[in-house]
């Protein structure tokens, strides 16, 4: 059902210099029930079309007919209080009087009883503040909804964080109050244990039966990464002892047993991987002559079979030991020479 329409509207602006034609032959409709949008650019008439519509002016031409009835031939002041109304880009509210009394002056226009107008007037602010505490009540549920979820997800991360970290202490040994040993030094202990026995059975022989080597077990300090600390275990006063507490020449052959510990590691456990040249750099001008034999016999019983040893030293008592040796001789002018004895 038609409430509102339009037939053949014009509207002409006239003053002595010009006439506008704001609107002109417009024909249209408005059913009941329905929104309504006048679009346009600027200029183009909207605000004119709407206020012929609202019965704030009479088209120059045509007619404006509100339920079926031309508003040319109505009481205007009493279709715009009773049926129209109109927002304008400014509201147009009196200024001299509050937010209150200019809502209950439209009432007062249409007769209605001041103590009945404050009452509507009330119930109106009550059923709008109503619905923004609804709207408010409905937008908290969901953000404390959202809060739920949200405190449940955090308290689900919380928890993997937790198994997280204290995987991660484990893995790189930082739990507190134990030894730190990182999962990699513990692989590696593991092989070490290995090796260190194999290095015993050389340093053994070089030292006369008096030191072996042993990882310690426990460490002296929870304040820094161990598990590959060394001692040394003296067999002839039964002492144990840190490796750091041995003199030159024993450090040496501790070194060096644990090189050919772990050649002969590396041979056992690579699956036919054969370490077949060994090189030793210096070290031996620490040691006395009755080590010095030791240690040559150990290296001796390594180049039996295969296996090649080289050994790169100042120290002339090993001329007399070895059979087969490279003399480099160094030179003023003409730099270092290299010479073969078989």
């Amino acid at each position: 059902m038609f409430i509102l329409k339009a037939e053949d509207v014009s509207f002409t602006y006239k003053n002595k210099f010009q006439s506008v034609d704001a609107v002109k032959h417009v024909n249209c409709a408005f059913e009941t029930g329905r929104a309504y949008a006048i679009v346009g650019k600027s200029g183009s008439g909207k605000t004119t079309f709407l206020s012929l519509l609202a019965g704030l002016e009479l088209p120059s031409e045509g007619r404006i007919l509100f339920r079926g009835k031309p508003t040319s031939g109505m009481n205007r002041d009493a279709y715009r209080r009773d049926h129209a109304a109109v927002i304008y880009q400014s509201y147009n509210l009196f200024p001299l009087l509050t937010v209150m009394e200019n809502t209950l002056y439209s009432m007062k226009l249409k007769g209605v009883p001041s103590k009945e107008a404050a009452k509507t007037a009330e119930r109106r602010g009550l059923e709008e503040r109503q619905k923004k505490l609804h709207a408010r009540l409905e937008k908290n549920r969901g953000t404390l909804a959202d809060l739920k979820k949200e405190a449940a997800r955090l308290a689900e991360t919380e928890i993997r964080y937790t198994w997280l970290k204290a995987l991660a202490e484990t893995l790189t040994g930082q739990i507190s109050g134990k030894e730190k040993v990182m999962l990699e030094t513990y692989v590696q202990m593991r092989y070490f244990e290995r090796i260190v026995s194999r290095a015993n059975t050389r340093l053994l022989v070089m030292s006369g039966g008096q030191y072996e080597l042993r990882r310690r077990a426990e460490a002296t300090t929870n304040k820094s990464q161990s598990g590959l600390e060394l001692d040394v275990v003296d067999h002839y006063n039964g002492s144990i002892r840190g490796v750091e507490t041995l003199s030159g020449g024993e450090s040496f052959k501790a070194s060096l047993s644990l090189a050919l510990g772990l050649a002969d590691e590396i041979q056992s456990s690579a699956g036919g991987v054969e370490l077949d040249t060994m090189f030793v750099d210096e070290g031996f001008g620490s040691l006395d002559d009755e080590s010095l034999e030791q240690a040559m016999r150990a290296l001796a019983s390594l180049s039996e079979g295969h296996r090649l040893v080289g050994v790169i030293s100042h120290v002339d008592a090993l001329k007399e030991r070895i059979d087969k040796k490279i003399i480099v001789t160094k030179a003023r002018e003409q730099g270092s020479s290299v010479r073969i004895e078989t």
